[in-house]
């Protein structure tokens, strides 16, 4: 019995791979929080959660919105 789906994941292209120069910004829950912690302690330049945790797509779309705008986030709408 299989009790996992398994999907083939092609390598990323050297040029698609994350490197040390690059900056990342994780969003999400509390997952998206513990794979910045790993990335900021292996040296990444990386942010996580500059307006808090955030569980559902909506959410994370309008703060993207907003970090784009470079406005500060809704808060309690």
């Amino acid at each position: 019995m299989k009790f996992r789906t398994e999907i083939a994941v092609r390598p990323f292209a050297p040029e698609e791979r994350i490197g040390y120069a690059n900056r990342i910004l994780a969003l999400g829950s509390c997952f998206a929080s513990e794979t910045a912690s790993r990335l900021c302690r292996l040296r990444f330049r990386c942010t996580a959660h500059p307006t808090g945790i955030l569980f559902n797509p909506a959410s994370i779309a309008d703060a993207l919105e907003d970090y784009a705008a470079a406005r500060p986030a809704a808060r309690g709408e």
